[in-house]
């Protein structure tokens, strides 16, 4: 894991945001295709699992545009990132092999939504019935086992993901992109945005151990009311519902405060040197 720090520390954060990026968007696919097969699957009165559409139903359950926005821009910088931090000669992380698996599944099904969309009319016109039915016996059975299998990749590496976190903890840079933007990179995954993140970075001490450490890493750089909003913050969060961290979240809390106070006091020291000047 400690490699990774001195190879390309400065990825870790592009590595969580474009991964949200990428399923965020994959999800936007894969509700508007789940929500296009129940609607006929209701209209036909059949289970979804014997649904028959013709070639235009079929390809319309996929956007083909939003398919390749997916894969040309979100998968492939995500790809490129995970290589960067994890892939070595020999070997690489679970993480960088869901990736590629997820990029090959993604392009393996949007060439099967411009093959049913494409192909299919042409030897309808054509009235090549067997090759029509061909393709379209293909995509029936292809579609719903790619969304279902590339919705399942993207779950594990959100679990790996989450599994690396705590490792990503100690980049400064990280850590204060997860308190900055983190609402707004993985809100749609966490209800509680950059805290919900800062738990799963520190399993010891959750979301108040994160802020401390926000807070220490602006103050190092000189960001001293960034700093004090992060200790604010964290003197805001409730106690945690597990008692077994009811002790060390008393012990933060309170270096919390001490530093808040003290950071505070040494503002206003230079503010009154100021005024005196």
């Amino acid at each position: 894991m400690r490699l990774w720090r001195y190879r390309l520390s400065t990825n870790f954060w592009d590595l969580i945001a474009v991964f949200f990026a990428a399923m965020d968007k994959f999800r936007e696919i894969h509700d508007a295709y789940e929500a296009k097969v129940l609607y006929y699957a209701d209209q036909h009165g059949v289970d979804r699992r014997l649904l028959r559409l013709s070639a235009e139903e079929v390809a319309g359950l996929l956007d083909f545009r939003k398919l390749e926005q997916l894969r040309d821009e979100h998968l492939s910088a995500l790809k490129m990132v995970s290589h960067n931090i994890f892939r070595s000669q020999d070997t690489t992380d679970p993480f960088d092999r869901l990736v590629s698996q997820i990029f090959h599944e993604l392009s393996i099904l949007k060439e099967e939504q411009y093959k049913v969309a494409t192909f299919a009319p042409v030897y309808r016109q054509e009235a090549d019935e067997r090759s029509y039915q061909m393709i379209l016996d293909e995509v029936h059975e292809a579609f719903p086992r790619a969304v279902h299998g590339i919705e399942a990749l993207f779950r594990r590496a959100h679990k790996r993901l989450e599994e690396l976190l705590p490792h990503f903890a100690a980049d400064r840079p990280t850590l204060r992109s997860v308190y900055l933007f983190g609402d707004e990179v993985a809100g749609e995954f966490y209800p509680d945005g950059y805290e919900d993140l800062l738990e799963l970075m520190f399993p010891e001490g959750g979301a108040m151990r994160g802020l401390l450490e926000v807070a220490r890493s602006f103050q190092a750089s000189g960001f001293i009311d960034s700093a004090i909003e992060a200790l604010e913050r964290a003197l805001e969060l409730p106690p945690p519902l597990q008692a077994n961290q009811a002790a060390i979240f008393g012990e933060l809390r309170a270096k919390a405060e001490a530093a808040l106070n003290e950071l505070k006091e040494s503002q206003q020291g230079r503010r009154r040197q100021k005024k005196t000047a």
